[in-house]
């Protein structure tokens, strides 16, 4: 499943697998990435990266892909 992002004022906000809310907001040094799930109470940080590209890109990895840093 590819996220497709819409973009509102400074961010992007799509919607992933499970209903996973994902949001990329301009940050000091790039473009920050974070997602909730449905029930969680706060976002999980999941990066800052240089680009909205690359946000994006991060976002739409399957999990079981990612490297691990």
């Amino acid at each position: 499943m590819i996220i497709d992002f819409h973009e509102s004022a400074d961010e992007f906000r799509g919607i992933g697998i499970s209903g996973r809310e994902w949001r990329i907001t301009p940050a000091f040094t790039g473009w920050r990435l974070e997602f909730t799930d449905p029930g969680d109470a706060a976002p999980t940080f999941a990066g800052v990266h240089v680009s909205v590209t690359a946000a994006k890109a991060e976002a739409n990895t399957p999990p079981f892909t990612r490297r691990r840093r």
